[in-house]
């Protein structure tokens, strides 16, 4: 599959939001906890702690995540995705939770991802994701929320559902603060993975000739320290259609992206969250830069879609759910 960069520019366009209906709002102001077996939150059971498949993304982060690291801030209207290091070492000890689904799936200190090898990050610290239990369509997504900024911080704003025979995922923004090589960058990208051909990320060893998802677009973004500090609240938005995506930041467009051919169709989860990546520790598997407990504070999450009814290929209108 070639890998496509989009052309990068900065307009003054920016979103018309009187031209879409608000369809699923959460502003975070009720009640809740999460259920111990399935952390899924209680009572609404809008949200669910855990990726859908696992609790740690691999050898490419070093965390696991964990429904109480995951806490609703009734008071402020607020949902903190808190970090924290593992300076008892409870990690490999097995001194954590995990959902009734996985059972006794503990990972080890690679991860449970059987592409992991000996070149693996160990996982070092608790964090928090959150992702929708509902699916969602074609229309405009958009947060509001403050970054963690240390190094290694790796927050996260996204859109996943697999297609019936591939694997699919939008980026809205991964943010990056990363000096372990002696070059600061403080940033995020903006982009699509797809692999037509399969529904795995990876290869899949009883399937090779179904490849492995790439990055079809990859919008990357620095943020030169004239810019607004990330750490303060700003929004992010997408807007996803069938023929064309752009990516948002307070309303002003950045990019976008209209190869119609590799733009993902299939309904999608809403996921939030806060991974750390091995510079955020080091030599002596310490915290690197950072206070040991930092948080990325959502203060809503919003999905609109479109008020005029626009007309949608056959295949791609039965996948465009209601919500």
């Amino acid at each position: 599959m070639v890998l496509i960069f989009a052309v990068l520019r900065l307009t003054a366009q920016t979103i018309d939001l009187t031209q879409w209906e608000l369809c699923f709002e959460d502003d975070f102001t009720s009640y809740r906890l999460w259920r111990y077996g399935d952390w899924t939150s209680i009572p609404d059971s809008t949200w669910r702690a855990h990726l859908g498949y696992d609790i740690t993304h691999g050898k490419h982060e070093c965390q696991i995540y964990q429904y109480d690291n995951a806490v609703f801030d009734v008071a402020n209207g607020v949902v903190r995705l808190t970090a924290s290091y593992d300076s008892d070492k409870r990690i490999p000890k097995q001194d954590y939770s995990l959902p009734h689904f996985m059972r006794h799936r503990y990972p080890n200190k690679y991860g449970t991802n059987k592409a992991d090898n000996k070149d693996a990050n160990l996982l070092l610290f608790f964090s928090a994701e959150i992702d929708t239990r509902e699916t969602f369509g074609f229309g405009y997504y958009e947060i509001r929320c403050k970054l963690p900024i240390h190094n290694g911080s790796f927050p996260a704003f996204w859109l996943f559902g697999n297609g019936p025979n591939s694997y699919e995922e939008i980026d809205i923004f991964e943010y990056t603060n990363d000096n372990a090589g002696g070059d600061y960058y403080r940033g995020y990208t903006s982009g699509i993975w797809l692999n037509k051909n399969g529904r795995n990320y990876n290869y899949e060893k009883d399937k090779p000739e179904c490849g492995k998802a790439s990055k079809i677009v990859a919008n990357s973004h620095h943020i030169p320290e004239t810019e607004p500090d990330l750490s303060e609240y700003h929004t992010y938005g997408c807007e996803w259609m069938p023929d064309v995506i752009r990516w948002y930041r307070d309303g002003q467009l950045l990019y976008e992206y209209d190869n119609a051919d590799s733009i993902p169709q299939a309904p999608k989860r809403i996921k939030v969250n806060y991974a750390l990546q091995p510079s955020a520790y080091n030599r002596r598997r310490k915290p690197n830069g950072w206070s040991g407990n930092d948080s990325m504070v959502v203060d809503y999450v919003r999905y609109y879609k479109p008020k005029e009814k626009k007309e949608l290929p056959q295949a791609i209108e039965a996948l465009t759910p209601t919500p």
